[in-house]
Parts: structure tokens; C-alpha cells; sequence
């Protein structure tokens, strides 16, 4: 077996120790280094000019995405090499999502036994280009948190740091239009911030509207939060989080979800889009889900016994829904 690692020196967890171990239990393993300037989907491209039976992406969840698009870019998807995580970055959210251990040394044992699955991905449109989406896109309130962590502030603190931004982000809380276009529906509202996830860990709090994710039902998952001020949104994503982790849809009034493969959110006034923790312009954007398009080196899911269940929509501010076409929707609470 062949193994290209695309390695980011930069990554928070990236030490020579760890280096050196991957060498050494990863079969027929070839290093690929990210370099500060070079654009990171350009570089996972030119190293899989070598056709390796798997690449693994050792960095954050940039770095993850990245390779992931190289793959996809060339056609190398779910008939491709496999692509594998060594978690290194702030949030990894990515691995966290599809139960890779955060363990460095356990993440190298996962990579050593090799189990497969094949997962959806995400495309994004907007004014920005096109690009893809393994995680999920943000729009409003956690957009803004994440893009106004500094790198040293998050060099210093890891995932604390989004935090104090969070903090910030809440005295300045304002709500804005939104109008989505699903398949099934056409909905205006008011919000703070909305969610489209392919996969999220439940601390991604703006994508837990549904009872859970799944990671290859070729559907993305958007979650429209809404709140009048600070003691409600706090209130709300503490929710958001225990009903995760629960496999609970959200149960409040201000929260509501829906599945669709494809969704376009236009929003007044115009909101930063965050995708996959990188920012990719302003709305409005366009989300188109890949079914099963990535194999991915990961645990076999956990066994769910039904299907996911949406949260309602009716308790969203100045609420419209338009029904498009035949097309039906899943369950809510």
C-alpha cells in the first residue's frame, strides 16, 4: 500500500516526534509538505499526481478539506484513494464529527487497520467561486465568531479562544432576513445565524436542529436560529448542544430545520459566509449536496435507529413558507 501524508508544519499539533512516528507505521508512506504560501488544494493536486492508494491530511480541518477537494477536483472521490486524518489543527472538527480519535498516536493505529466508508460532500456557489464542502457552512452569528478568532489567540488558547469571540459577538447581537430556497419550500425569516451541514460535531451548535446528521443520506441538513438578546442565544445554543448529544431534534420556538439536497439563502443585509472555518464571501450562496463522493479512512458509524427528525419551523420571527413543487420533507418534532 501507498501513502502520501500531506503535512501542515503549521498545524497546532504538528511535531517532529509525531512525524517521525507516522513514517514509521504508515506503509509505504511518502511526506507531502504544505509550504506558508502555496495554496493547499494546489498542493494535495500535485501530490496525487503519484496515484497513492490513500492520502491522509495531517492538519486542521483546512487542511482536511483541502486535500478533500484535490480529490474531488480530479475525480478521485469515492473511487479513489481513501483519504485519512491525523487531527492536528484547533477544533478538527472533521475527525470529531466522524469519530477518528483525537488521540495522535490512536488516529495512527485507525490509519494502520485502514476501515472505509464513503461519505457525502458539499459544493458552495458564491459571488466568492466555487469550492467544496466537507463540514458545514455558517452564516451570522457563528460565522462571525469563528472569523474574528485571531491566530494568536487561538495559537494560545485552542478552542477557548473562540470564546472571548464569542462574547464579543453577543454584545453586538443584531438579527437579519433570511430567505432559503430548498427543493420543497421557499421560507422567510428572521435569524441569527444559520447552519447547512453535510457532517458536525454537536459543539457546532448552528447545525443541530435535526435529531442528528448522517453523513451518506445524500441530503444537507440547514438549522435557522433565531433570538431577541443575549440571554436567549445563550440559552438556545446550551440547547442546541445537549439535544446533540441527546439525538434530540431542538425543542424551542426560535429553532427550526429541514433537509434538502440543494439550498440557496439570500440574506438582508448581506452576512459573511464561513465554510468549513474559512471565509468564502458573503451571501447569498448556493448548496448542492455529492452523495457518497468521498471514501473516507474512519470507525464504522454508530447504529441510529430511525430516521433524522427536524425541529419545527413555526415559532421562527415574521415566518412565510411556500411549498415548490411535490416535493416532501422529513418529520419534526
Amino acid at each position: 500500500m501507498t501513502t502520501i501524508l500531506v503535512w501542515n508544519p503549521r498545524a497546532s499539533r504538528a511535531t517532529a516526534e509525531l512525524l517521525d512516528e507516522a513514517r514509521a507505521k504508515l506503509e509505504g508512506v511518502t511526506v507531502c509538505e504544505l509550504g506558508e504560501d502555496e495554496d493547499p488544494v494546489d498542493r494535495a493536486r500535485h501530490c496525487l499526481r503519484s496515484q497513492p492508494d490513500r492520502i491522509v491530511a495531517a492538519g486542521g480541518d483546512g487542511t482536511v478539506s483541502a486535500v478533500a477537494a484535490a480529490l474531488l477536483e480530479l475525480g478521485l472521490g469515492e473511487n479513489g484513494p481513501a483519504l485519512g486524518v491525523l487531527p492536528m489543527g484547533t477544533s478538527n472538527s472533521f475527525s470529531v464529527a466522524l469519530g477518528i480519535p483525537g488521540d495522535l498516536h490512536e488516529a495512527i493505529a485507525l490509519l494502520e487497520s485502514a476501515p472505509t466508508r464513503t461519505i457525502d460532500v458539499g459544493v458552495a456557489e458564491a459571488e466568492a467561486g466555487k469550492r467544496t464542502m466537507i463540514l458545514h457552512c455558517m452564516i451570522g452569528i457563528h460565522a462571525d465568531t469563528i472569523a474574528s478568532a485571531t491566530v494568536e489567540s487561538k495559537q494560545r488558547w485552542g478552542v477557548l479562544a473562540y470564546v472571548g469571540s464569542a462574547l464579543r459577538q453577543l454584545a453586538s447581537l443584531a438579527s437579519f432576513a433570511v430567505e432559503i430556497t430548498s427543493d420543497a419550500h421557499e421560507i422567510r425569516c428572521r435569524s441569527i445565524g444559520v447552519g447547512v451541514a453535510n457532517i458536525a460535531p454537536p459543539r457546532a451548535m448552528m447545525a443541530q436542529g435535526p435529531s442528528h446528521l448522517v453523513p451518506d443520506d445524500g441530503l444537507l441538513d440547514t438549522t435557522i436560529v433565531a433570538a431577541e438578546g443575549i440571554s436567549e442565544a445563550v440559552a438556545t445554543t446550551w440547547h442546541l448542544y445537549r439535544s446533540a448529544l441527546e439525538g434530540e431534534p431542538a425543542n424551542r420556538d426560535n429553532v427550526g430545520s429541514l433537509a434538502s439536497s440543494t439550498v440557496t439563502i439570500r440574506t438582508d443585509p448581506r452576512q459573511q459566509i464561513l465554510l468549513d472555518g474559512e471565509p468564502f464571501g458573503e451571501t447569498p450562496v448556493t448548496l448542492t449536496a455529492l452523495p457518497r463522493a468521498l471514501k473516507v479512512i474512519a470507525p464504522a458509524p454508530s447504529a441510529v435507529a430511525a430516521d433524522p427528525v427536524d425541529a419545527a419551523l413555526d415559532g421562527l420571527p415574521d415566518l412565510e413558507v411556500a411549498v415548490r413543487g411535490d416535493a416532501g420533507h422529513r418529520g419534526t418534532q
